[in-house]
């Protein structure tokens, strides 16, 4: 996986002045610090927008800054973000992704899905972390949108889809990530009927693991063992 290359300071001028104005009269008093930082800082904030923390390092960022309609999309996506909760921000998302710069479509979809998984609407999360995805699949965002787009089918109850996408991510993931990949597999295969496959993945994590996570694992091996007749 490539590493995150150095993130380009955001400019500073009248037109960020404005939006900074424009979201304080939008939230309390007590974000207004919040919405400095982010107007001083949008580069790095909005290239790590609606990502789940999951360990999978290396998502590449954006030229934010390559046209006035680039850089008032990325205002409208901020804006969004501070100001918005809930169903209202799903659906403000939602109308500004059908608007939204290609070149932020990434970005969109991904804040779009974490919106979605807030409310638990798990279909639309879905359809946004593979729309997300498709844009660069084996890049490093592309592998983290698939990621989380299984956990979302997962969690919506598909977890014989999960877990065929899931099977297919696994070799195209870095080591420091196979970990993660290989945990969620194993559930999705324990919740699609497949003992057999949730055994082998628990058992190599098990070899990797120390202390208390090793203690863990063996627990499931054992148990898995003995579920499906292979103690």
């Amino acid at each position: 996986m490539s590493m995150i290359p150095n993130q380009p300071t955001a400019p500073q001028g009248q037109g960020s002045s404005d939006l900074l104005q424009e979201l304080q009269s939008e939230v309390t008093t007590e974000t207004a610090p919040l919405l400095q930082f982010l107007m001083n800082h949008a580069a790095v904030i909005m290239a790590g927008l609606g990502v789940f923390a999951l360990g999978l390092a290396g998502l590449g960022t954006y030229n934010w800054y390559a046209g006035n309609r680039l850089q008032e999309g990325q205002e409208a996506l901020a804006r969004i973000a501070i100001a918005k909760q809930g169903q209202e921000r799903l659906a403000a998302l939602e109308s500004f992704a059908q608007q939204a710069p290609a070149r932020m479509t990434v970005a969109v979809q991904l804040e779009l899905a974490a919106a979605a998984m807030e409310v638990k609407d798990y279909a639309k999360a879905t359809k946004a972390y593979a729309t997300a995805a498709a844009v660069a699949p084996n890049s490093a965002s592309g592998l983290l949108a698939t990621f989380n787009q299984a956990q979302s089918m997962l969690a919506d109850g598909k977890a014989a889809e999960a877990l065929t996408l899931l099977d297919a991510l696994l070799p195209r993931v870095g080591e420091g990530s196979e970990a993660r990949v290989r945990l969620v597999q194993a559930e999705a295969a324990i919740a699609a009927g497949k003992p057999d496959v949730a055994l082998k993945s628990f058992e190599a994590l098990a070899t990797k693991a120390q202390g208390a996570e090793k203690e863990y694992l063996e627990s499931r091996v054992f148990a898995l063992r003995a579920a499906t007749g292979k103690e």
